[in-house]
């Protein structure tokens, strides 16, 4: 378990670091994909019900998505606030940090799932078919009452995370999944006396295990002694706004820099639901199955925030050199074993999500195409995480919004529409948009390098 209350000196070198930065990573990629994995669950046992189930879960879901990684980037500014305090050995800093993460959590998931809830009128508006519209709309209702739920876990997550103790939320978030499977078992097919619920049966399953989740990771918190020093010595102090704004400050930045890259697949899911029900499940079958093995480099990248803000925290900037190397150089050799994968068994993984052959076709071929990002994917997410550590954040905002927004999506537009590609020019599109990414902000960071070199 990695507790270190201190930041030696005297224990560096590449091997160190990366053993290090893996052994934080290692239950907060676990901890992802299991968020991931309720979706993908759900996907599963939707796919079983339908084929208008399985695309109306994708245009929820693609939805949502949109709203739940705004809180995932915002409450970012959690894991660096608090990181950077645990670094410098700042306990009433840290539990500062994380009583004004809540406070910012619990607003921000009110007003985005209030927010959210805009959409219900537009959905007629968006060029979906009746039947997947109609399908889709109470899942989706489920799906943004567990946004407060959603944040204000993230909020406590994060605080684990940044003082070295990732278990809690991997542990907690893994009965979650269970209770999740258990859920949807009962409540889509109507077992134990339930009536079968179907899609909207799913949604009610994952709003109580979100909930679940929340309840156990925060009765980890109170219990476990390690954390007591670190955390609030009030819990319900008076919302103070000017930290609140501060924090805000630096999460909404990051919010933005995740939110470009998730809105593109999640508008790109809706673009293609015009070309057909066909496209639009064979996309969810591909995006979830992408979505989930990126779960691994943003546990990296996000394990790269902690420590770089730590390493920043302690002023040992020739240790932050190693700590980001060692970390791309294993988020390349990931990435490689991930587009393998993709490649040797595609058809057998777009098999195991529906019976029709005309979407496992077509899904197969887009999950090819998935393994051809694989590497520039990981590289940008894990930059990304390197540069939120440093608090660098507008130009990365700016420079992910032109490659996604100027370049990309104009791209996937004409080849999706304009050519005989359909939903693979769409990501083929992806593949150029992630490539931009990654280069511009491996050289942005390469750029902070460079002035941290001069430091003493």
């Amino acid at each position: 378990m990695t507790r270190e209350s201190t930041l030696p000196k005297s224990k560096t070198g590449p091997l160190y670091e990366l053993k290090t930065t893996l052994l934080l990573a290692a239950p907060i990629m676990a901890g992802h994909v299991g968020q991931m994995l309720m979706g993908l669950v759900d996907t599963l046992m939707i796919g079983q019900v339908g084929v208008a189930e399985l695309a109306a879960s994708a245009l929820a879901n693609n939805l949502f998505h949109i709203f739940m990684v705004f809180g995932l980037g915002l409450l970012t500014s959690v894991s660096v606030v608090v990181a950077n305090a645990y670094g410098g050995q700042d306990r009433k800093a840290a539990g500062a940090g994380l009583r004004q993460g809540l406070h910012l959590a619990l607003l921000a998931g009110v007003l985005v799932a209030a927010a959210g809830s805009v959409l219900f009128p537009l959905l007629h508006f968006m060029g979906q078919e009746p039947e997947v519209i109609e399908k889709g709309k109470p899942y989706l209702v489920f799906l943004l009452l567990s946004l407060p739920f959603i944040f204000v876990q993230m909020a406590g997550k994060n605080f684990s995370e940044s003082v070295s103790s990732p278990w809690p939320a991997f542990w907690t978030s893994l009965i979650a999944i269970g209770a999740n499977v258990f859920l949807n078992w009962v409540f889509i097919f109507g077992n134990l006396g339930a009536p079968a619920m179907g899609l909207t049966g799913a949604g009610l399953a994952t709003l109580i295990a979100r909930i679940l989740s929340l309840l156990l990771l925060f009765l980890w918190l109170r219990m476990d002694p390690f954390f007591r020093p670190w955390l609030p010595d009030q819990w319900f102090l008076p919302i103070d706004f000017k930290a609140l704004w501060q924090l805000f400050r630096i999460g909404f930045p990051m919010a933005l820099q995740i939110l470009f890259e998730v809105l593109i697949f999640s508008v790109t899911a809706i673009v293609i639901g015009i070309l057909g029900v066909v496209p639009l499940a064979a996309h969810q079958i591909a995006i979830t199955c992408a979505a989930t093995t990126f779960m691994f480099p943003l546990g990296l990248g996000m394990a790269l925030t902690i420590r770089v803000s730590q390493t920043a925290g302690a002023r040992q900037w020739q240790r932050l050199q190693t700590i980001c190397r060692t970390t791309f150089l294993f988020t390349i050799a990931q990435a490689l074993i991930f587009a393998l994968g993709y490649i040797l068994f595609r058809d057998t993984i777009a098999g195991f999500f529906t019976t029709s052959p005309e979407v496992a076709t077509l899904a197969a071929q887009l999950l090819f195409l998935a393994a051809c990002f694989q590497i520039v994917d990981g590289l940008q997410t894990t930059a990304m995480g390197a540069l939120r550590g440093l608090r660098d954040m507008k130009i990365p905002t700016l420079l992910t919004f032109g490659a996604y927004w100027v370049i990309s999506f104009p791209l996937g537009v004409y080849l999706g529409f304009f050519t005989p590609l359909g939903a693979r020019g769409f990501w083929i599109a992806f593949c150029v948009g992630l490539g931009l990414v990654a280069i511009s902000l491996l050289l942005r960071l390469r750029h902070f390098n460079q002035s941290l070199k001069a430091k003493p």
